[in-house]
């Protein structure tokens, strides 16, 4: 299924899927304008949150969700109740991680599951069954259904996995789980730091603007690529607020660490602590300041690898990895070229994190002062 996924998220792909996201990033920027106008205080993480979403809606089913208007549509009553777990889908996670599949034995989150299903038989319905003009995820899904069954190897034979409107829905779910909160909070978060250290957001400003000359003023696909610094601070704020702070991985075969006597048995599992490496002085030094020259080039070249895993490493790593860069830098580009960020009474110069979300919030909420840039 990966291997299958994978096109999805080429550079060509992603180009192509630029000018739907520069729509939701025109939106966005309307928005925020309003609030600045009206003077109305929002909250970072809610604000990045409505972005993102209506990226999510927009490049993976083809829906405008208006979620800058619309507080109390589906998509955004979903996100809250897959993001703020009760004790007992807690204990079923769990569980589930004990014993492989209860969780849909036992019907665990049926709303979320009858959600994901209906919404992707509706769109398929709507499609005609048929891949549209759209290219976006469930185009590709809809391919990859009509292709028939997928193959996988197993250690005693070959199964068949079908493409049904079910393992859809379960590729669609992690698309939309995976790609608008863990994106919404990086932004939420760099931004913040910005608001704190206003030289570091002078020299981004300049950046993006030195950029969108070569590009006769647009921010756009081939723009944010040459914001090295913008990219810098994008990566900074992972390495400081890792929003996978663990990964989670299972030994394929038996491992011993070179000069020691310690191994890894095939089949266990493993938990790495990108947030620990992310944080370590050997590597970063002082770790708590934020400080984009960590992703020079030349002290990039000077660490060993695998010391800084936002999007996992390998093989393995975050399929989205690329789409998630290519929304979060247009949509930043697009907010820091058109206002400045600063401390307001609200701010807290040390967050407080929520160590009950599932993805690294601020417990009081991530506040700061927005005005227009002359």
């Amino acid at each position: 299924m990966r291997q299958k996924l994978t096109p999805v998220f080429t550079s060509k792909k992603l180009k192509d899927m630029t000018p739907v996201i520069q729509q939701c990033v025109q939106q966005f920027i309307e928005y925020v304008d309003h609030l600045v106008e009206n003077n109305i205080e929002h909250e970072l993480r809610a604000l990045t949150s409505k972005y993102t979403l209506e990226v999510i809606g927009s490049c993976a089913f083809g829906l405008e969700l208006n979620t800058f208007t619309d507080e109390g549509n589906m998509f955004s009553q979903m996100a809250k109740s897959i993001f703020t777990p009760t004790w007992l889908t807690r204990a079923v996670v769990v569980l589930d991680i004990i014993i492989p599949g209860i969780s849909y034995q036992i019907q665990a989150r049926k709303d979320i599951r009858d959600f994901f299903v209906n919404l992707v038989h509706k769109v398929i319905e709507e499609r005609n069954g048929k891949p549209s003009d759209r290219k976006d995820f469930m185009d590709l899904m809809i391919e990859i259904r009509e292709e028939g069954k997928l193959s996988r190897n197993l250690e005693n034979g070959v199964s068949e996995i079908e493409i049904d409107d079910y393992m859809i829905a379960c590729q669609a779910f992690v698309f939309y789980a995976a790609g608008f909160e863990t994106s919404a909070a990086t932004m939420s978060f760099l931004l913040y730091e910005l608001a704190l250290n206003s030289d570091i957001q002078e020299r981004t400003y300049k950046d993006i603007c030195q950029a969108m000359e070569k590009y006769n003023g647009e921010i756009n696909y081939d723009s944010i690529k040459e914001m090295k610094y913008l990219e810098m601070v994008f990566a900074e704020t992972l390495r400081k607020h890792s929003v996978a702070g663990v990964l989670f991985r299972k030994a394929m075969s038996n491992y011993t660490f070179h000069g020691t006597n310690v191994t890894i048995p095939k089949g266990m599992p493993v938990m790495i602590s990108a947030s620990g490496t992310a944080r370590n002085p050997d590597y970063f030094p002082n770790p708590e300041k934020f400080n984009p020259d960590n992703f020079s080039p030349e002290n990039i070249l000077r660490r060993p690898p695998c010391t800084f895993l936002p999007f996992g490493e390998g093989p393995r790593n975050c399929i989205g990895m690329r789409f998630a860069k290519v929304q979060s830098l247009l949509g930043t580009a697009a907010f820091l070229k058109n206002f400045k960020v600063e401390p307001s009474a609200r701010t807290e110069l040390d967050l407080k994190l929520n160590h009950n979300a599932i993805v690294r919030t601020s417990l009081n909420g991530t506040w700061i002062k927005i005005s227009r840039r002359n």
